[in-house]
């Protein structure tokens, strides 16, 4: 009895803190209620969750892991959207070894959490051996530690989520500085699983509405660390849209390097911190300010891919870095940067004048 009552005060107080974290959502958010806190949270981020982590489960369970499409799986998960994860991936999948670091991580993986975090830990160590490490011989560890928790959440959505310290820790102060990342991801999960368990978080996001609870957990700590964000509101359940009717659609596709448009797009934040477009020297963080920092829409080849012969050698200096709008008129008018440029420069001339 003394031990029931013991969880029943421990529930109410993790469900009266978490109330009070969406509270102050609220008015980080300038919204009326914690309900707009609840519909507030980005969306697009939980069906992310399901198409990606559902294709990198199938690939995990398979006989033999496919290393491209595995990482071309991953470098599509929200959670690994960051231009130093996909680098991190980039030369982790690179290397030979990878495959079999996943490997002995995921199979048969331990149900007892000692041994679990152990092996975890043991996974880190070897990533960062890998290619969790930069040029000056830092060691990323917790770069190395999120990759482990979006494989093991992948796996096992009821019982890992996929984590970065600074993304919980706003809502959780129940990591300690003294435990290993396989510690925490362990510890992670099991506070994911009581919050999903309080009344404040089953009456806004209830089971009819969330097939995995953790997940949508996870959602609420990158939104709730990044209050500033574009939200998009859930779509209500009687909400309909008219589609239907098939058509073919035949197209041909191009071999285009990862690695090449990432050394680019580093290569160009060296030169240019602000990255402007090549063509209109337009600037993500110069006009949208911290959110837009070190993000660039598009790389365009300066010779279009199609007319790329077969293996062909491609350099750094061969990639412009372009923004959404000039890329998408470089494809549709076949058009060089230099001439797009001419044509916006001309433009710009002319209704200064008028």
């Amino acid at each position: 009895m003394a031990k029931q009552s013991s969880e029943l005060a421990a529930a109410t107080s993790l469900d009266t803190k978490f109330k009070a974290w969406l509270e102050r959502l609220r008015r980080k958010w300038r919204v009326p209620s914690v309900a707009e806190v609840a519909k507030s949270i980005d969306w697009g981020e939980a069906l992310n969750r399901f198409d990606y982590y559902s294709r990198v489960a199938e690939q995990l369970r398979s006989r033999e892991i496919d290393k491209h499409e595995l990482n071309d799986s991953l470098k599509g998960c929200w959670s690994l959207g960051q231009q130093i994860d996909a680098t991190r991936l980039s030369e982790f999948f690179a290397d030979g070894h990878c495959t079999a670091a996943i490997t002995r991580l995921v199979r048969a993986f331990p149900r007892r959490k000692k041994a679990a975090a152990a092996r975890i830990d043991e996974f880190v160590r070897r990533a960062v051996a890998i290619a969790y490490h930069n040029r000056t011989g830092g060691n990323d560890f917790s770069g190395a530690a999120l990759l482990a928790s979006v494989l093991l959440t992948s796996l096992e959505p009821k019982r890992f989520v996929d984590y970065r310290k600074s993304r919980w820790t706003e809502i959780a102060d129940v990591f300690g500085e003294d435990e290993s990342y396989g510690e925490q991801l362990i510890r992670a999960g099991e506070f994911a699983r009581a919050v999903c368990r309080t009344k404040t978080f089953r009456r806004f996001w209830p089971e009819t509405r969330t097939k995995e609870p953790l997940w949508a957990l996870s959602g609420i700590c990158w939104s709730g660390a990044q209050p500033d964000k574009q939200r998009k509101q859930v779509p209500e359940s009687d909400e309909v849209f008219t589609e239907g009717g098939g058509y073919e659609k035949l197209t041909q596709f191009y071999k285009r390097n990862r690695n090449l448009v990432i050394w680019a797009k580093e290569d160009a934040f060296r030169q240019d911190p602000s990255l402007h477009c090549a063509v209109c020297q337009f600037s993500f963080v110069e006009t949208y300010g911290t959110i837009g920092d070190g993000f660039i829409e598009a790389h365009h080849h300066r010779k279009p891919v199609s007319r790329l012969k077969e293996n062909h050698v491609s350099k750094v200096d061969d990639l412009a870095m372009v923004c959404a709008n000039c890329h998408r008129i470089l494809d549709r008018e076949g058009m060089s940067i230099q001439e797009l440029r001419r044509i916006v420069d001309a433009n710009r001339k002319h209704f200064r004048k008028s």
